[in-house]
């Protein structure tokens, strides 16, 4: 055997033919065999996949099957990726019955809740929420009490609408609870087999908080018309009651009766749940009429035709949620204060007693999404970035360090942080079984992703399908992006500590910042370092930056970053000569994305590659490019969803181009930038007080 490789590695190379074939190619590859090594001692692999372009569902599913039988050990997506689009347009893939199961069967994975963890961090959690709520600051043991065991759980969520309240309904349909949101409605706000009848006197009659309205009225026990339930997920409603839509009946029951439920239901559960309220608002006035509705309703506690001015509804907000962090604890009721910005899965199911998953993704979000990726973020920059904050988020990817296979190294103390990531890799994952396959054949894994909403939920299934396999966090490499959205210092503390929570970790091995296009450059890294010296980061890196972009953060004193990932191909390379001469002189390695002249066909046929390839008949034009990639020390990430064209592009092996070979392909022109170029953005530092300067 290869010395330095382990077993492992050669099943995932057996399509090769034998072995022996395996050790022959190896020994022809030269500098090719061993991985990148980055500036903080970390090993990156050469070679992934991508799935841009690909469709979620069989295509992507099989693409990374395949790629993982194959070899390849690093996996790489991005939210701006335009399969993100269909993605969006049909939830129902991910809330199948038999999703649903896969999502809970296993849970052997070892990253469990650390109490340590929440509680070193929830200081910074304080200082980074963008939160002027004057209510009383909890600890995390006052804030998730100790929860009474009962044989039936009963959830009673208190905060407003639109801050999760359809997230947590889902989750709790996930978790086989009888979850109603808002008013009954057969076969989408139960489970199946705890179904409520329907009541026939009209839509209003079905309405959560009318239902408990009328218990409390009559004497009742407020779910006395709800007996089945065991988590209300959205108690409140508001419906017109006349056709102009002059005059709203409003329901309140957290308001009104939170007093009675509190005596009625001492054991149960109370989830506050909160947002940032800057983004409440935002959400209140975009989602149909409901910002009229408030305006039009007669709220608890607010004055008629209140509520019009956004620092009245906020008021409004404030003065419940300050009741409730008061109320609940005076009476030792089990409430858990819920920021769906900040928490996630952890947190529900250490309060729950129950494994929870947190997906927060709704419908409207979906819609906006949708939208947003229609939009060239170059042509369009300023609507393009408006919708994707509407759909803010984060996402995160895993790469799995190899036993003994030899990968490629990122900038970083090696004696404190040893992981290291195979040499062959995969890029996106849109659904858990693949994943799931390929750890429990010990084939060890990773992806690269960046925010955005819908990749909230495909965080969730990295993670639990990496949990299922059994491997622990040490085995596991994780990755993740900075938005354009979130850059400043305090936002992308923020951003960070969400990607955190989304994943359920206590820290990310790789963060990188996706491009300079929203500025605030040195503030912003600024922040990553700081991330970094907290040890929530192992490493930090960008993407699309530029010499000026790259300069800006060397002549401010600041560390460099380990990594700059880059649209790299021969017709771009005289173009981007300059950016690659920089982080060559200072160490920074280059991912190149589309280097197959980003998967536009008629261009393979160009005649400077036709004439390498009639040198290499048995080579493709795609392995000729990738090998022109590798033989350049750049990282190349191939897309594809065909078995053959993964096989192709993984079987580099066994050839080499000369020397005018490189130069002839190097020495295309043609100006390709299928995807962005963030490259040419304008240079804004930001503040530069946050942070110190290298000494």
């Amino acid at each position: 055997m290869l010395e330095g490789y382990h077993d492992d590695v050669f099943a995932g190379f057996m399509y090769v033919g034998t072995k022996a074939a395996l050790l022959f190619a190896m020994a022809h590859l030269g500098p090719l065999a061993e991985p990148l090594k980055l500036l903080d001692g970390r090993l990156m692999p050469r070679i992934g996949l991508g799935v841009y372009r690909s469709k979620p569902g069989p295509e992507t599913y099989n693409a990374v099957k395949w790629a993982l039988e194959m070899g390849y050990r690093l996996v790489d997506t991005a939210a701006l990726y335009r399969n993100e689009k269909s993605v969006g347009e049909d939830g129902r893939e991910w809330t199948s019955e038999s999703w649903e199961r896969t999502w809970w069967d296993s849970k052997s994975w070892g990253w469990e809740w650390d109490q340590r963890w929440s509680e070193r961090t929830w200081s910074w959690r304080e200082e980074t929420e963008a939160d002027d709520a004057q209510v009383p600051k909890l600890s995390p043991s006052s804030i998730i009490s100790s929860a009474s065991s009962t044989s039936q759980k009963l959830i009673f969520v208190l905060g407003m609408p639109k801050a999760g309240t359809t997230s947590l309904h889902e989750a709790f349909l996930r978790a086989g609870l009888s979850s109603v949101h808002w008013a009954l409605d057969q076969g989408k706000n139960l489970s199946k087999d705890k179904q409520l009848r329907l009541w026939g006197d009209g839509s209003e009659s079905r309405l959560v908080g009318r239902l408990i309205e009328q218990a409390v009225s009559e004497g009742k026990e407020p779910l006395a018309y709800l007996p089945q339930v065991e988590a209300l997920a959205e108690m409140n409603g508001m419906f017109w009651k006349d056709k102009a839509k002059t005059t709203v009946q409003a329901y309140f029951p957290q308001m009104e009766h939170l007093e009675r439920l509190l005596e009625a239901y001492p054991n149960a559960y109370f989830i506050l749940n909160v947002r940032n309220l800057d983004d409440w608002v935002r959400s209140v006035n975009q989602h149909n009429d409901l910002r009229k509705r408030f305006v039009c309703a007669d709220l608890p506690g607010l004055p008629p035709q209140k509520g019009a001015k956004d620092e009245e509804l906020v008021e409004w907000v404030k003065a419940h949620q300050k009741r409730v962090l008061t109320l609940l604890p005076s009476r030792k009721a089990n409430l858990l204060h819920f920021n769906i910005d900040l928490h996630g899965s952890d947190e529900l199911s250490q309060f729950l007693q129950c494994p929870i998953t947190w997906p927060h993704c709704n419908r409207t979000a979906r819609r906006i999404l949708n939208m947003s990726c229609q939009l060239r973020p170059s042509r369009d920059r300023r609507e393009g970035a408006t919708l994707l904050r509407a759909c803010h988020g984060t996402a995160a990817a895993a790469a799995a360090r190899p036993v003994g296979n030899d990968p490629v190294a990122l900038r970083m103390d090696k004696a404190r942080h040893s992981a290291r990531v195979p040499l062959f890799a995969a890029e996106e994952v849109q659904k858990p079984l693949a994943l799931l396959a390929a750890l429990q054949s010990h084939q060890r894994i990773g992806s690269e992703a960046v925010a955005n909403l819908e990749q909230k939920l495909h965080d969730l299934e990295l993670v639990q399908a990496i949990r299922d396999s059994g491997l622990s966090r040490e085995d596991v490499w994780i990755t993740t992006k900075l938005w354009d959205s979130d850059h400043g210092y305090e936002a992308t503390l923020k951003a960070c500590q969400n990607s955190l929570h989304q994943l359920g970790l206590s820290y990310i091995d790789l963060y990188l910042i996706h491009s300079p296009n929203t500025g605030k450059l040195v503030e912003t890294w600024d922040a990553m370092i700081e991330l970094q010296r907290r040890g929530v980061v192992r490493s930090i890196g960008v993407s699309n930056f530029g010499v000026p972009h790259l300069e800006a953060l060397r002549s401010s004193g600041r560390q460099l970053p380990v990594v700059n990932q880059i649209e790299m191909h021969p017709m771009v390379y005289q173009e981007r000569k300059p950016v690659l001469e920089f982080c060559a002189a200072h160490g920074i390695k280059i991912t190149a994305y589309g280097s197959m002249f980003s998967g536009q066909q008629e261009q393979l046929g160009r005649k400077e590659v036709a004439q390498v390839l009639a040198a290499h008949p048995s080579k493709t034009p795609a392995q000729i490019l990738l090998r022109w990639g590798l033989q350049m020390d750049f990282q190349v990430i191939p897309k594809s969803v065909r078995r053959e064209r993964l096989e192709e592009n993984m079987n580099l092996m066994d050839f080499e181009l000369t020397p005018g070979e490189m130069e002839s392909l190097s020495a295309m022109r043609g100006a390709l930038h299928e995807y962005w170029n963030p490259l040419k953005s304008k240079v804004d530092l930001g503040r530069t007080d946050r942070g110190t300067a290298e000494s």
